[in-house]
């Protein structure tokens, strides 16, 4: 493999293995050398080590304390012992260490960010510690998710007493994200198009970066009706669904309001002579919308004006009322309005 296309956090936990591994070498034979040197000088076999080096397990079972020596076979007879114990060197390899990982299933957050706890083959109540980064393949919700644990290296006092294997795996599920969807209650006023239903997510919300547009599909829906007086209407779920990192738990329906909308009603302007009967007034309607007319309206029209049959030229105000909207329109008040007719002036 070249060490080129390795990456750098890929390099970390192999250099740090490889480092360890070479103090431990190294330890093993400073202490050993000293070992031999000493029983060499002093003839002695039973050495004491002090220090915090001279506890590196490993190192100390490499030197070997025989005792109990004695002679067997045909031949015994023909020897003597010269002593009964002796020292002598021998290799203690690390264990292997078995670690077994299991996956923690997590909610849905936005990131692949993955946790595993272990279980191991460790030799009575050795101190160690096992360092690892687990993660998913995505972050996307799933059942049984595959987990890769890298980065493994081992911590503690007895780590230089066992190798591991860098690497692992396990599963997890990553279930959906539970929120809440609340329809946001809206205004039109009658005959317009209805406003864009809009809502609001709450719980625990959406993860990291996600938005709506990026979570949900469909559409909400309200009852129909067009009428002031049918409402207010409720606004439904309709087709409105989340995809599947996000689970909708509550739907909280919202309302939409038709408001009245203004209708107004100008006398036409009309022209008459002093001393003549005053002209048959009409009216002119601005406001209606769908198929609705003045046939609609309920009342009688009726008109107001002060001008009377002997009244000299000038302008006079005709003021309509009487009439009333329909139901589907009506207001709090008639509708009404003003307009000025002028009668032509003596001939």
């Amino acid at each position: 493999m070249s060490i080129a296309r390795i990456g750098a956090r890929a390099l970390v936990p192999v250099l740090a293995t490889l480092l360890a591994a070479s103090v431990q070498a190294a330890t093993e034979d400073i202490v050993l050398a000293l070992a031999r040197s000493i029983r060499a000088e002093t003839g002695e076999s039973k050495l004491c080590l002090a220090g915090g080096v001279a506890l590196n397990c490993v190192a100390n079972g490499k030197i070997v304390n025989i005792s109990g020596i004695t002679l067997g076979g045909a031949d015994a007879g023909n020897y003597t012992l010269t002593n009964n114990t002796a020292t002598a060197t021998a290799n203690i390899t690390p264990a292997v260490l078995t670690v077994t990982y299991t996956g923690v299933n997590k909610v849905y957050d936005a990131t692949a960010t993955a946790a595993v706890t272990t279980t191991d083959n460790r030799l009575g109540a050795d101190a160690l510690t096992i360092n690892r980064t687990a993660s998913f393949a995505d972050a996307n919700a799933g059942i049984a998710k595959p987990v890769t644990v890298t980065g493994v290296s081992l911590a503690g006092a007895d780590a230089g007493n066992y190798t591991v294997v860098t690497s692992g795996s396990a599963t997890a599920d990553i279930t959906a994200r539970g929120i809440t969807v609340t329809a946001n209650s809206a205004n039109k006023v009658y005959g317009n198009a209805d406003p864009a239903l809009t809502f609001n997510v709450g719980g625990v919300g959406l993860a990291g970066a996600d938005t709506i547009s990026s979570v949900f599909s469909g559409a909400l829906a309200r009852v129909a009706g067009e009428n002031v007086a049918g409402g207010p209407y409720a606004i439904n779920r309709g087709s409105l669904a989340s995809n599947g990192n996000y689970s909708i738990t509550t739907y909280t329906p919202g309302q939409l309001t038709i408001t009245p909308r203004a209708l107004t009603i100008t006398a036409d302007n009309k022209g008459g002579v002093t001393g003549q009967p005053l002209p048959a007034f009409t009216a002119s309607y601005s406001g209606f919308v769908f198929n609705d007319t003045p046939a609609n309206l309920a009342g009688t029209l009726a008109f107001a004006t002060p001008a009377v049959v002997a009244s000299p030229p000038g302008a006079y105000t005709i003021t309509p009322s009487g009439l009333v909207p329909p139901l589907s329109m009506r207001a709090d008040q008639p509708a009404g309005g003003g307009a000025q007719g002028k009668p032509q002036a003596p001939q």
